[in-house]
């Protein structure tokens, strides 16, 4: 995993980051940065909810227990100091900083699903791949498994969670600016 930490110095910036919070208050914590004008954000997916008499759609976070700030190094205190926040994710000792183009991979993820199409590419195991078409167009992965459809791993940095996301190898390419 690749994390930029040179910018930690430059306090003019901002940078997004990754933060614990305590369990269940992702949401909470969110509304209080924004409060306090630091830009927050906590990917929400809608999910089925079963109780004994009931069955309800409710948002839940997509990474129980994390929440992302875009901060400028300066305001890290102020963050800290926000009710249910428990500390910054770590890389090497540092504060992690999480690439912008991987907030745009989870807002994009977030997104309905794509369309199916029926295609003759071929891809390997490890291919860097990119999704050229549909709702998820501009997300970035490696491809994990090959089984009728193509699933990519998109790994977030920053963070050690990778999400996994099914899609037709119609809409996806192979990302020749990563490739190695």
């Amino acid at each position: 995993m690749k994390n930029n930490v040179t910018t930690l110095q430059k306090s003019h910036e901002y940078n997004w980051y990754v933060i614990y919070v305590n369990s269940r208050s992702e949401k909470k914590v969110v509304s209080e940065l924004q409060e306090q004008a630091i830009h927050a954000w906590a990917p929400l997916v809608r999910t089925l909810r079963q109780w004994s008499d009931r069955r309800k759609m409710v948002e839940v976070p997509l990474f129980t227990g994390y929440v992302f700030v875009k901060i400028r190094w300066r305001d890290y205190l102020k963050v800290l100091q926000t009710p249910n926040v428990v500390a910054f994710v770590r890389f090497e000792s540092k504060p992690a900083i999480v690439p912008p183009y991987q907030i745009d991979n989870l807002k994009i993820l977030i997104q309905e699903k794509p369309e199916f199409r029926v295609t003759n590419q071929h891809f390997e195991t490890g291919d860097p791949v990119i999704i050229e078409a549909g709702p998820l167009k501009g997300l970035q992965g490696h491809l994990i498994k090959k089984k009728g459809k193509t699933n990519l791993l998109i790994e977030v940095e920053g963070i050690t969670r990778q999400l996994v996301v099914d899609i037709h190898a119609a809409l996806v390419t192979r990302n020749h600016l990563t490739a190695g």
